[in-house]
């Protein structure tokens, strides 16, 4: 209503883009936030918004094109070599069942069995995170970017039986934990069976739905994943939103930016 009221209002239109990307229409969200810039908004802070964007989109071409400049010489490297080798996932089938372990109280979606150069690693689904994180242990197995301290990289793992390549990747402090991003796997409208602990994902394209369920309105952006409850965005780290999510089957709805709840 703000955007129509007041079209050239940089605030309004930034926020109507936010809200529609958390909402799975990124790309929409991306051009709305560049005509905010146009409109006179804060250009660095937009930068920092339109960055996460396209690094969701896989578009590292438009990363390394954003403007002002706010990319360190490691990320702007990174960026650079994704553009010519940009992320991929090979399922081979329309659909591909990974194993998880389901979990309450880790502030992720489960745990699953990740293996990069022979080493399986058990990593938290983690909707705050990008990419994977992985330990300094693993660091031999990853492309790096900049100076010998650097901790930017691109690395490739399976998961079950399904590759993907060219993950953005982060080394974790000295004991840190091993995470793979909910935005990884996102993308292929997975669905999670805590009962059976498989995570199924699908192949994109106009022909696939989800099953029918219950729609409950989700956001999903850098602060991590938050459903809609009784007028109420909670985050899915919250105690109630933990237990169902660990204990009901779901699925994510990646284009209309829903979590749908399947009959048992």
């Amino acid at each position: 209503a703000a955007v129509r009221a007041n079209p050239r209002d940089p605030q309004a239109r930034a926020s109507l883009g936010r809200f529609l990307a958390a909402r799975g229409a990124i790309r929409v969200g991306a051009v709305l936030i560049e005509e905010a810039r146009f409109f006179g908004g804060d250009s660095a802070s937009l930068a920092r918004e339109l960055l996460l964007l396209y690094e969701r989109l896989g578009d590292y071409k438009a990363v390394v094109g954003v403007e002002p400049d706010l990319l360190t010489p490691a990320e702007r490297q990174r960026g650079l070599w994704l553009a010519e080798h940009p992320p991929r996932v090979a399922l081979r089938d329309r659909a591909a069942r990974l194993t998880y372990r389901s979990a309450r109280s880790d502030g992720g979606f489960g745990t699953v069995l990740v293996r990069i150069s022979g080493t399986e690693l058990a990593a938290v689904i983690d909707p705050r995170v990008s990419g994977v994180v992985l330990s300094a242990s693993n660091r031999s197995d990853i492309r790096m970017f900049g100076d010998s301290t650097s901790v930017l990289g691109v690395a490739t793992i399976r998961i079950g039986g399904t590759g993907f390549e060219n993950i953005v990747a982060t080394i974790a402090p000295t004991g840190g934990a091993t995470k793979v991003g909910f935005d990884v796997i996102a993308p292929y409208a997975p669905t999670f069976d805590p009962r059976a602990g498989t995570i199924t994902l699908h192949r994109p394209d106009s022909r696939w739905r989800p099953p029918a369920g219950t729609r409950v309105p989700a956001l999903f952006d850098r602060d991590g994943v938050r459903l809609l409850f009784g007028g109420v965005w909670l985050p899915s780290t919250a105690s109630n939103v933990s237990i169902m999510l660990s204990s009901r089957r779901w699925t994510w709805d990646t284009r209309r930016g829903d979590l749908v709840l399947l009959s048992p």
